[in-house]
């Protein structure tokens, strides 16, 4: 019997850069040719991540448009914007007591490009990355609102979590209140050493979602 599985693609990410890889795809034309080919070869969905001119990391609308439209003039692949953006540019700033934070403003600007799906980062944490502990704080008042702001704007969420409890907090409670009426995607991100959660074995993980 056959199973069918959704193929996620994200060619570019939020922290690497072409210094790590020059090959990394950053700007709109790099992108879209790299989704491409990508779609090509089976993915159903691009998770993509605008960056400026000068690579670094960016949610701009106009920016995310020019990929969005590049992509969908090619192939008909699931558009999937970030609302996490990244750890440069002009996601980020630094607060009076030393931390950083990624800027929650900023973030929404991801579904103001039009995509099928965004990311909606159900979960607060603090990432630690090129000696900088940055803050990415996705409050429950925070959640309610990105999740209001998708259906209204008929986005589909990605619910991404890092943490089982992520599941069984925020994302419960917003699907119970009906913010998500069909079948649900999460992304769940186990292991990463740059951000300061339990990572889970795979047994927790499993019942978490059940």
């Amino acid at each position: 019997m056959s199973r069918k599985v959704i193929v996620t693609v994200a060619p570019t990410g939020g922290m690497a850069s072409k210094g790590q890889n020059p090959n990394l795809p950053t700007q709109p034309e790099e992108i879209a040719e790299d989704v491409v080919r990508c779609a090509k070869a089976g993915a159903s969905v691009a998770a993509l991540h605008a960056r400026r001119p000068d690579d670094l990391a960016t949610c701009d609308p106009a920016i995310y448009g020019r990929i969005n439209k590049l992509i969908r003039s090619r192939c008909n692949i699931i558009v999937n914007n970030s609302t996490g953006g990244g750890v440069t540019g002009d996601m980020i700033r630094e607060l009076p007591n030393g931390l950083w934070e990624i800027l929650y403003e900023q973030r929404l600007m991801g579904v103001e490009a039009d995509p099928e799906m965004a990311t909606l980062d159900a979960e607060t944490t603090v990432a630690s990355f090129g000696g900088r502990e940055i803050l990415v704080a996705t409050t429950p008042r925070r959640c309610e609102e990105m999740a209001k702001l998708f259906l209204e704007k008929g986005i589909k969420p990605e619910w991404e979590v890092f943490s089982p409890e992520h599941i069984v907090q925020d994302v419960s409670r917003l699907i119970a209140k009906g913010y998500e009426q069909a079948a649900l995607f999460h992304k769940y991100g186990s292991g990463r050493r740059s951000r300061f959660f339990r990572a889970p074995c795979p047994t927790t993980a499993i019942r978490s979602i059940s």
